[in-house]
């Protein structure tokens, strides 16, 4: 019964971090919706992404992933047992904000999970071996790795949708 009073005591003092994270999310949706994109403009130049998708045209699988970081928002510092670092909130906003601009190259919802420095990564497998990944560390730019584990090839790095075979990826993996 100590112990267990001890967890819920733990979730319940990291309940404002769940809070923080969606009131960041909510934030970049307020400002996205007026005419000053200053924040957003940024991500889609690092992204060069054409397939914007607006907020209240989120994909189904959009709740399921915010439900998720909010579940991975109350792990505490150590999460791991090798000193994994509690997510960075403004990080998992960013992280959001890259999904949704992926959605429209996106079947279906992503495993989501928190890494050791705070970041996520969001990973998609397919039913004819490809895997596609995500990730977002804090203060990094976004990456993106791919692997066909049948034509044996595997690809890693920035996340630039320049290049169209990111999109491509994405939609062979989350099939």
């Amino acid at each position: 019964m100590g112990s267990r009073q001890v967890i819920l005591g733990t979730s319940s003092s990291l309940i404002p971090a769940v809070g923080d994270l969606l009131g960041l999310w909510l934030d970049r949706r307020l400002r996205r919706s007026s005419l000053a994109v200053t924040a957003s403009a940024s991500a889609r130049e690092v992204l060069q992404l054409g397939g914007d998708v607006p907020y209240d045209m989120s994909p189904p699988w959009m709740s399921n992933v915010l439900h998720r970081i909010s579940q991975l928002a109350m792990l505490p510092n150590g999460w791991d047992t090798y000193g994994g670092r509690r997510l960075d909130l403004k990080g998992a906003a960013s992280f959001v904000d890259v999904l949704r601009l992926l959605a429209h190259a996106i079947q279906s919802e992503p495993r989501v999970s928190l890494t050791a420095h705070g970041g996520l990564i969001a990973t998609w497998r397919s039913t004819d071996s490809k895997v596609a990944d995500v990730v977002l560390e804090p203060g990094l730019a976004p990456m993106f790795g791919f692997e066909d584990g049948l034509a044996d090839f595997e690809w890693d790095g920035p996340l630039m949708a320049a290049d169209p075979r990111v999109e491509k990826w994405l939609w062979q993996a989350s099939a």
